[in-house]
């Protein structure tokens, strides 16, 4: 997890600019964390959990209540017999009644227990968890009939510790008030027998159970409610800080290859790493700087942005990583991620460039008549992110001059590419082009890939490398 925190300001355009493409299932999740985050900020200050987040947050109680009483049983359990010497001291005539009530009750507590040897955590675990805490709790007070009933020296511990358990038990509030209730009516009936039958005790008896019992039931449900609070405000808080972390990783890979973003969370950089072999691809617009010209600054900026955001689209859909925008010019990659097939995708996501264009063109006849040069060239680069304040990923290498080369060298509307690229085609039909000069590489063998409309003569082939 990348320690940054982003606020909402910062990233509201970033976010718009993500929404763009929220229909290719992009990793991107800007905007579901700013939508989130005035939500969660407002349940926090209130304790309460919104009905989108309940499912996970009793799925994380569920979890803790597991890990809880992985230990909690055992212990409870053990502890329940070591008190079993006290019973011989306190009542030897009654000590072996006693140890057998212990010994079905831990016997019980064993049987309840078996579904927390499961690794993951079971569904029915608060129904378990009530069962725990019940049987325990009805056999002390069996045990403290037998010990002297409402006058027994168990019944000091026996008043507070199971009420503030339960309480402390991180379930849901309405549980904690079940359970409560119930285990004090079922004190009240054991020490007191049935209300109708109270007139029959001492009055300062029935006044100090009756008040004690209520004093418990109070002070447990405050303390239920109390840490309710702070569970919910911790869960909250958690998902805060995820969604925080999820927004830093989608900034990230709005900016950074995938690759580069995994090297970048799990060892803090990026080292440099080298390619043997990717396929690089270049646009360019023709006549872009008479066309700027003619539309203003503004409405030149929404142009671009609406086609590069859908060439990030084609990009993607393909496999490609947009490493770069230069003015007018895009620059893509293939191969980062290993993928055998690179040169066979740069040259299907630059026809669908090329075609997105010339249906924009008829879609909205009174736009600018955008067309685009293409240039694809194939060979080994080195990768790496450069910059400490802002990360910038970028490649290096003659192949990235090449294919800047076979763009310029293109015509509009047309793919040019290398020897190199023709020879990992296997699904294209290509027209040599012969050797063309190209600036500060000499001459070089170039190809128009055939468009798939027929726009070049069918019987053409080539064959000829040079």
């Amino acid at each position: 997890m990348i320690p940054w925190r982003f606020g909402k300001r910062s990233l509201t355009r970033l976010g718009t600019m993500a929404g763009v493409l929220a229909d290719t299932r992009l990793p991107w999740e800007l905007d579901r964390w700013l939508e989130d985050r005035d939500s969660l900020g407002l349940m926090d200050r209130a304790g309460k959990v919104p009905a989108h987040y309940r499912e996970h947050y009793l799925k994380a109680l569920a979890e803790d209540l597991h890990s809880i009483l992985r230990w909690l049983a055992p212990s409870g359990a053990l502890i329940f017999l070591l008190l079993y010497p006290i019973d011989t001291w306190r009542s030897a005539e009654t000590a072996q009644e006693l140890m057998w009530i212990r010994l079905i009750t831990v016997i019980g507590m064993g049987v309840c227990s078996l579904p927390l040897l499961a690794r993951k955590t079971p569904r029915f675990i608060f129904g378990t968890a009530s069962i725990l805490l019940l049987i325990p709790f009805g056999a002390s007070l069996y045990i403290l009939t037998i010990t002297g009933g409402a006058h027994s020296p168990y019944l000091s511990t026996m008043q507070v510790f199971p009420f503030v358990l339960v309480a402390a038990m991180p379930m849901s509030f309405s549980r904690h008030i079940a359970l409560i209730l119930v285990m004090a009516a079922t004190q009240l009936i054991v020490l007191l027998d049935w209300p109708w039958l109270w007139q029959q005790a001492p009055f300062d008896l029935v006044v100090n159970r009756v008040s004690a019992v209520a004093i418990l039931n109070v002070t447990a449900i405050a303390i239920g409610v109390a840490l309710r609070r702070m569970r919910v405000r911790n869960f909250l808080r958690g998902m805060v800080a995820s969604q925080e972390a999820d927004a830093a990783d989608s900034l990230l890979r709005l900016i950074l290859p995938e690759t580069a973003v995994r090297q970048l969370i799990e060892k803090g950089n990026v080292a440099p790493e080298v390619h043997d072999e990717v396929t690089i691809l270049f646009t360019d617009f023709v006549g872009f700087t008479r066309i700027a010209e003619r539309i203003g600054g503004v409405k030149l900026i929404a142009e671009l942005d609406e086609i590069f955001s859908t060439f990030d689209r084609i990009s993607h859909e393909n496999g490609l990583e947009r490493i770069k925008t230069i003015g007018d010019a895009y620059m893509a990659i293939a191969g980062l991620d290993g993928c055998e097939d690179h040169a066979q995708r740069t040259v299907n996501a630059a026809e669908s460039m090329v075609a997105y264009l010339i249906e924009r063109r008829k879609n909205n006849p009174n736009s600018p008549d955008w067309q685009i040069r293409v240039g694809a060239h194939s060979g080994p680069v080195v990768s790496g992110v450069i910059g400490g304040s802002r990360l910038a990923f970028d490649v290096w290498g003659d192949t990235v001059n090449v294919a800047a080369r076979m763009e310029s060298s293109s015509e509009p509307g047309r793919i040019n590419i290398s020897t190199a690229t023709r020879d990992l085609l296997s699904r294209k039909t290509t027209q040599s082009r012969g050797r063309l000069a190209a600036k500060n590489k000499g001459d070089l063998t170039m190809f128009f890939v055939r468009p798939v409309d027929g726009g070049l003569p069918r019987s053409v082939t080539e064959t000829d490398h040079d």
